[in-house]
């Protein structure tokens, strides 16, 4: 091999590797700057569940939520709120948790919705809250 060869392989090899940890770096960074926005806002922080954002790419950010299509807000709100328990779905009490937990989902996709380089949300549902709660998803 020609010196040139023994030298721009290695060369491009740590320029790549160089490249994608800074790449990594900056959604990291991203990440925490949208998390440090969730967490600074008084509604949002009153609240017993912390909305995390998990990534960024591109323009859509993935936020963990307690609560998705797939899984029922009843199950999060009568573990965060024990007087709900023996509860059905549609009494008052737990009826006014549900829209109160959408309302904070939904201030928490606006806060993040309103920065310039996202448009998107997706939800993602957060098993590790379940997890550490004893609950098997």
């Amino acid at each position: 091999m020609n010196l040139l060869v023994r030298i721009f392989i290695p060369m491009s090899v740590f320029l790549a590797i160089l490249l994608i940890s800074v790449w990594l770096s900056a959604q990291n960074s991203r990440v925490s700057e949208l998390n440090e926005l969730l967490t600074k806002d008084d509604q949002l922080s009153q609240y017993p569940y912390e909305f995390k954002v998990i990534s960024v790419k591109g323009k859509t950010v993935e936020i963990a939520s307690p609560k998705t299509a797939q899984v029922p807000s009843v199950k999060f709100l009568k573990v965060v709120f024990p007087e709900l328990v023996g509860k059905s779905a549609v009494n008052p009490a737990v009826l006014k948790a549900q829209i109160e937990l959408a309302k904070l989902q939904g201030r928490a996709k606006k806060l993040v919705i309103l920065e310039p380089d996202i448009d998107q949300v997706n939800w993602i549902i957060d098993k590790a809250w379940y997890a550490k709660h004893g609950i098997t998803l």
